[in-house]
């Protein structure tokens, strides 16, 4: 008997919507994929890769329903310095060349 897996590159579904938010408030950001294989998702800035380390930021686990997956943003509590673009990245484990990415604005109101 012979044994094959297929792989399928995660196709991203939805993100919140962003728009204003204002200072001190808490605000979550939800990015959502299909995949029938378990995907890599990542939160990114427009310069690092976001993780727990990041001041005010926490990024929740992957979860799985069905075949949607996700991962949650939280901001709390947001600062000005949170502001800007924010990019969820979905992809398989074995490769990254072939990303799913999707681009989301916040605007901090002071």
């Amino acid at each position: 008997m012979i044994n094959v897996t297929v792989y399928v590159n995660p196709l991203l579904i939805s993100i919140n919507t962003a728009g204003s938010q204002k200072i001190g408030s808490t605000y979550t950001l939800q990015c959502i994929v299909t995949s029938v294989n378990t995907p890599t998702i990542i939160w990114k800035n427009s310069t690092d890769i976001i993780s727990n380390t990041s001041v005010g930021i926490e990024v929740g686990d992957l979860v799985n329903d069905g075949d949607a997956w996700s991962v949650i943003l939280t901001f709390s509590p947001l600062r000005q310095s949170h502001g800007g673009e924010y990019v969820c990245i979905a992809y398989m484990n074995f490769d990254e060349s072939d990303i799913t990415n999707e681009t989301i604005t916040i605007d901090v109101i002071i």
